[in-house]
């Protein structure tokens, strides 16, 4: 992994486990699942993430999920991103075994965390962090941990 401090890469222990999701936000939630439904996939799963202020839904394809998120506020951040940058591609989303242990890692690396701090619980009840993309090449990463 790219260590920001020494400005080189590094050999660690495996961080990642799989491909959690990709994350696509959309301004209209239903039309959206509509526009996959209409390509013969299936949600797998919906949830409405109260204390995000978000609703997702999730479709499985070929072992693989992707979320649609779609904000649930006018004041949301995602209502911003979505006016300054359209609806498309927002994340991908890791496994991780320690979300602490990897945070912790992370910034031992000189990555920090969006905003400053973890997000806590997200779908699915996971513990969920996004990383700066200052820091990562401008990607937004999603690491998370199922619940213990």
């Amino acid at each position: 992994m790219f260590n920001k401090k020494t400005d080189r890469w590094e050999r660690c222990d495996r961080t990642i486990k799989d491909i959690d999701h990709i994350g696509i936000v959309v301004r209209d939630l239903e039309k959206a699942i509509k526009l996959l439904e209409n390509l013969d996939l299936r949600v797998s799963r919906r949830e409405d993430i109260e204390h995000l202020k978000v609703r997702v839904a999730f479709f499985e394809v070929s072992g693989n999920r992707i979320e649609l998120i779609s904000p649930s506020s006018e004041d949301h951040e995602l209502t911003h991103h979505i006016e300054n940058h359209g609806e498309g591609l927002h994340h991908i989303a890791f496994q991780v075994e320690d979300i602490n242990q990897t945070i912790k890692k992370l910034e031992n690396m000189g990555i920090g965390l969006a905003q400053g701090k973890p997000r806590g619980e997200g779908h699915e009840g996971k513990e969920i962090a996004f990383l700066n993309p200052e820091d990562t090449c401008g990607i937004l990463i999603e690491v998370c941990q199922g619940k213990k």
